[in-house]
């Protein structure tokens, strides 16, 4: 197997070092453990389904994950904006943390901190993302809360300066 060869490699080089500095070995194992990383770097395989209404769902499982990310990807990146409508993606990217009608900007953080998640979002020049990391028993909860944010942003003006 691949990963054996490259331990063997490695224990072959690391003979080959005689006069280590001691400050980057102090902290050092001074045995060399093989480990089989195959479950982890195993290529996911990735699914694309379609759902009746047009919805587009990629799937990826990975056994060894107790954690989850579910996402929204959004075609309306920059590249698709105009001179009138420039920088629009990336102020809805800001929005999804101005909270939503049933959950104001504090309940919203700390919804998802409290299952030990992440939320975050960024902008391409494809895409907008939104999306949570969560434990992989929250991701209903989670699937929630984003489907909240996209269906329920609050825009009012007091919330955009």
């Amino acid at each position: 197997m691949v990963y054996n060869r490259l331990a063997e490699a490695v224990k072959s080089k690391l003979k080959c070092l005689d006069n280590l500095d001691p400050r980057f070995v102090q902290h050092a194992s001074t045995q060399i453990v093989i480990v089989d990383h195959t479950k982890i770097l195993s290529a996911l395989e990735t699914r694309v389904t379609t759902l009746p209404n047009g919805l587009r769902v990629t799937t990826e499982s990975n056994m060894s994950a107790w954690t989850a990310t579910v996402g929204v990807w959004i075609d309306a990146g920059s590249r698709l904006e105009t001179d009138e409508t420039n920088g629009i993606a990336h102020f809805l990217e800001h929005m999804i943390f101005k909270g939503t009608e049933k959950r104001p900007v504090r309940v919203l953080e700390e919804e998802i901190e409290n299952m030990g998640g992440h939320l975050n979002t960024y902008t391409s020049r494809e895409q907008i993302t939104y999306y949570a990391k969560v434990m992989d028993k929250n991701v209903l909860k989670a699937l929630e809360i984003l489907a909240d944010i996209l269906q329920n942003l609050c825009a009012s003006g007091d919330r955009i300066n």
